[in-house]
């Protein structure tokens, strides 16, 4: 089954092509959106099955959609990637930093975005298809029971802000997590700058 996939850019839509047709040449069903308040818009009236944005000439207004993306509850685990300008360590930093899954330069083969795009798209309907559930080793984290598994034993007293990390860690893995990311993840109470120190 195709995956609806939402292409954002300020670029004009002919740069993003060779893109688009790659996409759409790999089975999937690609929509495209000319700038981040338009890519929002679409976002929130039809939730795409992934997120594509390209940062372009203005990076921290799609790093802020991307942000407000892992900040909307019922649409936190749609898999975004980001395309930086460069394959400076520093902007690919940021993507993560707002939440992508994935930070690739923009001058990349489409071919290999498609890669990407399949093993991210397979992992979440993995998960959506398992009713959330995650599964890692030995691992088992159930955000409808709010319940962990570990070695088939049940992990018992984790606060919700401890669920809450926890099955971040699980679901974005392997990434390794900024310590921005899981502040945000820890958000939803007060938190102090040293909260994970």
């Amino acid at each position: 089954m195709p995956t609806a996939i939402l292409v954002v850019s300020e670029s004009p839509r002919a740069q993003s092509e060779p893109l688009l047709k790659a996409l759409a040449g790999d089975g999937h069903d690609v929509a495209f959106a000319a700038g981040f308040a338009e890519g929002r818009r679409l976002f929130l009236a039809r939730p795409p099955g992934m997120l594509v944005l390209d940062l372009g000439p203005d990076p921290a207004a799609g790093l802020k959609l991307c942000a407000e993306v892992r900040a909307h509850e019922a649409h936190a685990a749609v898999p975004v990637a980001v395309l930086t300008g460069s394959e400076s360590l520093d902007e690919k930093e940021k993507g993560f930093a707002a939440g992508a899954d994935l930070a690739l330069a923009r001058a990349l083969d489409p071919k290999r975005l498609c890669l990407w795009v399949r093993s991210l798209t397979r992992r979440a309907k993995a998960v959506e298809a398992g009713g959330g559930v995650l599964r890692a080793d030995d691992f088992l984290v159930d955000p409808r029971s709010r319940s962990v598994k570990a070695g088939g034993r049940a992990v018992k007293d984790l606060t919700p802000k401890e669920f809450a990390l926890l099955y971040e860690l699980v679901r974005r893995r392997p990434k390794t997590l900024s310590k921005e990311s899981l502040l945000r993840v820890l958000s939803k109470g007060v938190l102090r700058d040293n909260t994970l120190e």
